[in-house]
């Protein structure tokens, strides 16, 4: 109504006046003080409207209607906390128990304006009154495992905590204490189990990656806690924890004092898997970040650390997952194509390999190799394994060359019917489909077969794309039934 209105006023005009008067006159007496605080207590000490659960958005910024006036509360109270005229004891004494506490709880507030004021506050507390830094960093636990736990507080001023809280990391003595160890553990790694993570997540990794720059030894702390709360309904938050482990892990190796990873591998060994297992997600947005971690500079100084254990585990995530199918699909899946669905994340998968290949072509080739040959012998092939092997990798070797061939060539595939190309195949049109049909063992010995996956027209076989060079100028492009040259090859090696 018209008179709150004009009480409104007439208190903006009053604050107003005040803050105009100290910043220009002597003022202080312990009983203005105290009248001070009392006014300020009773101004923004206030009950907070709960917020309905249906208008939970990141778009709908909420604004107090008393932010004018409590604007210039807040700055009254700025201003007589860095005031030096003010005995700090005394100053203390009104600041420590109810007042803090009640700040603490302002940080709830739907208005930003408000919380960037209390964290400005609350900054210069801890910062001038030194005894009194415990008690604020309890206070701050406690209104994060409300958060964590009951969920009856909502995360804002999450973020704001997490902002002091990082500068005040920023100065911690080394070695790091205990108690600070302690917060990590018991507030900052829970918090990532939060509904709403990415209102705070990047507050709250550069809290973890502080941790880790003052002591290296605190990074498998915090991978630990990655790998305990990691999310698996949520693809969101899921691609924030794979990016907080490249940060962690690059926090960790780049460290000017450097550190000693064995007594860590474990833990290194299990973020490995974890990377793996969602470079295999059929979420497309997982799978491309997990793709992409492997040409981070920390991420591949970990992996070059043990080649013999990491690399065998990530290079057979590539051929299952990528688009390295070829005899693969048929010699070693049962008939499954297990390529991902996604064909930009099969290029990804492409550029990766090739990133392990470009850094040590003796080791991918050897692990290469010896995963064919494990997956032959799984499926009961012992007496050709070794044929096989040598097979898939003429294949393998041929796919890219050939995937670029195909793209240049394309004009040149839309013929219906050929026979008798090179004297050792035939192509015939049934049901607008092509198969080829392969007249003698001369056709799988020499070099003019390429074999790149294209579609499926049986339940139980696969279907590839084979294509016949008569010289390296001329390409046919056929999607053809695999069943005929596969029976083929295998009773060629039977005979050796």
């Amino acid at each position: 109504n018209a008179w709150q209105i004009k009480g409104i006023e007439k208190k903006k005009i009053l604050l107003t006046e005040i803050l105009e008067y100290i910043a220009k006159f002597a003022w202080y007496s312990e009983s203005i003080l105290r009248h001070f605080m009392i006014m300020i207590s009773r101004n923004l000490f206030r009950s907070l409207p709960r917020r309905k659960k249906q208008l939970e958005s990141d778009d709908d910024a909420s604004e107090d209607p008393s932010w004018p006036h409590l604007q210039l509360v807040y700055e009254l109270v700025l201003r007589l906390i860095v005031c030096t005229d003010i005995d700090k004891k005394i100053m203390r004494h009104y600041l420590e128990g109810k007042f803090v506490n009640g700040m603490i709880e302002l940080f709830a507030s739907e208005d930003a304006r408000e919380r960037e004021y209390l964290k400005t506050i609350l900054h210069r507390i801890y910062g001038r009154f030194m005894p009194m830094r415990v008690t604020i960093r309890d206070s701050i636990a406690n209104a994060c495992y409300r958060t964590i736990y009951e969920g009856e507080r909502s995360e804002n001023g999450v973020a704001e905590f997490l902002e002091i809280f990082c500068s005040i990391i920023h100065g911690f003595s080394i070695p790091v204490k205990e108690e600070h160890k302690e917060f990590l553990r018991c507030v900052l790694i829970p918090l990532h189990k939060c509904r709403r993570l990415e209102r705070f997540h990047e507050q709250l990794v550069a809290c973890c990656v502080q941790f880790v720059f003052k002591d290296p030894a605190i990074a498998p702390m915090v991978l630990g806690g990655l790998l305990r709360f990691w999310p698996i309904q949520s693809p969101t938050k899921e691609e924030m924890f794979i990016a907080e482990v490249v940060n962690v892990i690059n926090a960790m190796i780049n460290h000017k004092n450097g550190v000693d990873l064995q007594p860590h591998w474990r833990i290194l060994l299990a973020v490995i898997d974890q990377l793996i297992k969602c470079m295999k997600s059929k979420h497309h947005s997982i799978a491309e970040r997990a793709l992409l971690v492997w040409s981070e500079d920390a991420i591949e100084a970990l992996v070059d650390m043990d080649k013999k254990i990491i690399w065998p585990k990530i290079i057979a995530a590539f051929i299952e997952e990528g688009i390295y199918k070829c005899l693969l699909c048929f010699l070693l899946f049962n008939f499954k194509n297990k390529n991902h669905w996604n064909e930009q994340l099969r290029e990804y998968n492409e550029d990766a390999i090739n990133n392990f290949k470009m850094r040590d072509q003796n080791t991918y080739s050897k692990i290469f190799d010896d995963y064919v040959k494990h997956k032959t012998l799984q499926n009961g092939f012992d007496n050709t394994a070794n044929e096989k092997v040598k097979i898939c990798r003429f294949f393998f070797r041929q796919t890219q060359y050939v995937s670029r061939l195909l793209t240049k060539k394309k004009q040149q595939t839309n013929r219906k019917s050929v026979n008798n190309i090179d004297g050792t195949s035939s192509v015939v049109l049934l049901k607008d489909r092509l198969i080829l049909k392969c007249q003698n063992e001369q056709a799988i010995n020499n070099n003019n077969f390429y074999v790149l996956n294209k579609s499926s027209l049986h339940p139980r076989f696969s279907c590839i794309c084979l294509i016949t060079f008569v010289d390296t100028r001329f390409v046919i492009d056929l999607t053809v039934f695999f069943y005929y040259f596969y029976r083929l090859m295998l009773s060629m090696l039977e005979k050796k």
